[in-house]
């Protein structure tokens, strides 16, 4: 574990675990709040409980290397793989959402 910060991992293995929970809780919430109101929010909610499972297992996976004597890197994968999908998500997420405003406001325009 000398190439790997012991401190980095604790903070992630917090962090991520904390955020997924509090990510899955608000999809769940909303899953719920979408029989009552909209059923628009369940892609959002959907996509916000598997980001949370995605967060909480980075966390685990954090946790399980801390846990190893092993010296070597090659556990650290898991944690990159997860977090290259995370990642994924939200830029293609971000991006839907860029495109969404963008036509928004181009229908808005053309109505006024």
């Amino acid at each position: 574990m000398k190439y790997l910060e012991i401190s980095d991992l604790k903070r992630i293995r917090s962090w991520a675990k904390i955020i997924g929970v509090g990510t899955l809780l608000y999809g769940v919430i909303s899953i719920i709040m979408s029989f009552f109101t909209s059923f628009m929010q369940l892609i959002p909610a959907i996509i916000s409980i598997f980001i949370g499972k995605l967060l909480y297992d980075i966390g685990h996976e954090a946790g399980k290397v801390l846990n190893l004597d092993d010296e070597s890197i090659s556990f650290v994968e898991p944690i990159l793989q997860k977090y290259s999908r995370f990642l994924t998500i939200i830029g293609i997420v971000m991006i839907i959402t860029i495109c969404a405003f963008i036509i928004f406001f181009i229908i808005v325009n053309n109505y006024l």
